[in-house]
């Protein structure tokens, strides 16, 4: 086998793999050269891959990280800092997870803290430690600490400082 067919036939099973990476979920670039350079592609024909894909629209970290915003957050309420976490892990740039962070809206982040904060409260309970509990289990899912504060004070009725 010659030489030309030989590097076709590389870039063919590499563009294979990535189709293949890519049918449970989407992926970030980051995640997806990663992916590449684990199963040993040069990087050559990992970055023709990626152009290819980006082309077809098979990855775009904008849709990527917006697609997981969607997700993560109809699964198990979070708040803003924690989607950015789990987006900057991803590979994601800060300009491009500031940008699908946009899109999750700040009243729906409250009610979302909202609920999680009753539920939370009816597990805990309503004394000292069990809101205590309660905060910090909120905070650990992201939200900042003036949405845990007022979600605590409306289910509690108690000020939080």
């Amino acid at each position: 086998m010659d030489r030309p067919v030989k590097k076709q036939k590389k870039k063919k099973l590499c563009m294979d793999a990535a189709l293949t990476y890519l049918g449970t979920r989407m992926r970030s670039e980051y995640e997806m050269r990663s992916y590449l350079q684990k199963k040993q592609y040069r990087e050559d024909e990992i970055e023709q891959t990626i152009e290819r894909l980006k082309g077809y629209g098979y990855i775009d970290d904008l849709a990527f990280a917006k697609e997981m915003i969607r997700c993560k957050t109809a699964i198990r309420p979070m708040g803003k800092r924690a989607l950015h976490y789990a987006l900057y892990k991803a590979g994601v740039d800060k300009d491009t997870i500031e940008e699908g962070l946009a899109a999750y809206p700040d009243k729906a982040e409250q009610e979302a803290c909202d609920v999680l904060c009753e539920k939370l409260m009816l597990k805990n309970g309503t004394d000292r430690q069990g809101l205590a509990k309660t905060q910090r289990a909120l905070a650990a899912r992201g939200f900042g600490y003036e949405m845990v504060s007022k979600a605590m004070q409306k289910r509690s009725g108690i000020e939080w400082e």
